[in-house]
Parts: C-alpha cells; structure tokens; sequence
C-alpha cells in the first residue's frame, strides 16, 4: 500500500543456521525462500526435476545456502522430506515454526503464529477494514489460515482437500 512495508518477519539469521544444520540432520532438503532470492544447494537439488526447474527459471535469483551461510535474508522455507525422518526434525523445531504438510513430499516452515490469516489482519488493521468484510481465494495447505481468518472463503474446485475442509464455499 503506497510502497509501504505493513510487516516484516524475516528470519534471524542464528534461528536460520540452526534450522538449516536440524533439517539437514533429519536428511530434509530446505528451500531457503526470501523476498528477492531463493537459496538452494546443487548437492542436494542437482538432478532433482524441480530442483532443475527452479534453477532454470530463477537464474539469478537463485543463490546457495552454502554459498550466501549467514547472509540469507528469508522468511519461510519450503522443504522436501522424501525419505527424511519428519516427525523427530518438527518436534524439534515446533517452538519456532508452523508446519503446513502439502503431502508426503512437500512441507513448508513458516514462523510459528505466521501466515496469510496474520497478513489479512494486518492489512485490515492498517486500512481499518474490519476482517469480516474480507474475502480470501486459495487453493492449497498453506492457505489455510488465510481461509479460516476471512470473512468468506473461497477454495477452486482443484484445490487441496486439506484447503477445501475451510472453506465456506469451494
């Protein structure tokens, strides 16, 4: 609004480095997301095929975790757990962060109390909207504090099941 920042949560970078080395314990292979950068490891996304993708399409908006350590500016991480012992890794993290299970694959790791739900009340905050007049869009796990914060929520008829469970209409 007006080229101003309502809220920013960016991540520590102490918090990071010990996310970062517990993930990789737990044999999860992190995303780093930030605002202008995302940060992955070619040892660990090489051959990967969204690994690839994600190379090709952010040329160099991509960095390395490894080559950028300690100088990461994020705000989430999206993560694959194939073959990753997930459990013990988010019972060791869960006082830091909040977990939205896509599938079996597929985890995102969000500062704990941090999602779109918290964004919309922000905005309404800023604005002086009150939240009941809000209306909320999506399609996917982590959109679902999004839908349980709006006034009304909308899921497309492809989303996630997990989304559609929150919705007042799909």
């Amino acid at each position: 609004y007006k080229g101003e920042v309502i809220k920013d949560s960016r991540l520590g970078i102490d918090l990071v480095e010990h996310t970062v080395n517990t993930l990789r314990k737990y044999k999860i292979r992190p995303i780093l997301e930030g605002k202008e950068y995302l940060y992955f490891d070619e040892s660990e996304f090489g051959t990967d095929p969204y690994g690839m993708k994600l190379k090709r399409e952010l040329g160099k908006r991509r960095l390395t975790i490894e080559g950028e350590w300690r100088k990461w500016e994020i705000y989430k991480y999206a993560c694959d757990t194939t073959g990753a012992d997930r459990e013990p890794c988010f019972k060791e993290l869960e006082e830091y962060y909040d977990f939205m299970i896509h599938n079996e694959r597929v985890v995102e790791i969000v500062p704990k109390g941090c999602h779109k739900g918290t964004g919309i009340l922000e905005v309404c905050k800023y604005l002086g909207v009150d939240v009941k007049d809000t209306i909320a869009f999506g399609d996917s796990a982590n959109d679902i504090g999004m839908l349980e914060t709006a006034g009304l929520s909308v899921v497309v008829g492809n989303g996630s099941e997990a989304a559609k469970a929150h919705a007042d209409y799909v």
